[in-house]
């Protein structure tokens, strides 16, 4: 199916993986969440955004649920990216608050991080300042492992933040932490 995708043929692709879903006994949860993403991907890209979105909740949903923290995680980020590049913008918040409230209620630290990543990715071009909280949440919950992808990553970007919200000596500041980093 994603060789018929980039091969443009996107009907092809979405009967094939819908045929395939038909047959949940033989796939394992992370297959299911790849074909699921994919699947609300193409259903988006046709206009069938509803749809779309329904399949791409049920993705997070099996892998809050069913699967490990990083599938959780990755699933996460590519709902994220799915709704950015489809101008989903509304969605796309929605989710990453539930996924956030989730994260909280079971202590998903993982989770926690990159649902206040993702949303402050959300936020930095509108409203820098709401992107802060959100970065800042996400390095706080990253900060216990400061060598890892995701901490620096969110200083990083807590640093882009505070410089389009003005706060040029909180951005040079974390900008140093992150070069440090």
């Amino acid at each position: 199916a994603k060789i018929k995708i980039r091969q443009g043929k996107k009907e092809i692709a979405a009967e094939e993986i819908e045929n395939e879903l038909l047959d949940t006994v033989n796939l394992d949860n992370k297959q299911k969440i790849d074909m699921y993403l994919e699947l609300g991907n193409l259903y988006i890209e046709d206009k069938k955004t509803d749809e779309g979105v329904d399949l791409i909740e049920k993705a997070i949903e099996i892998s809050t649920k069913d699967a490990t923290d990083s599938i959780a995680v990755t699933t996460l980020n590519n709902a994220w990216g799915i709704y950015n590049a489809n101008g989903l913008s509304q969605q796309n918040f929605t989710t990453q608050l539930k996924a956030l409230d989730n994260s909280i209620k079971t202590n998903n630290v993982q989770l926690s991080s990159a649902a206040n990543y993702n949303l402050g990715n959300s936020y930095i071009e509108e409203d820098p300042e709401l992107a802060v909280t959100y970065f800042e949440a996400s390095a706080e919950l990253t900060k216990e492992k400061p060598k890892e992808v995701d901490h620096i990553k969110a200083v990083e970007r807590l640093s882009e933040a505070y410089e389009k919200s003005g706060e040029y000596a909180k951005a040079l500041e974390k900008y140093k932490e992150y070069i440090s980093l």
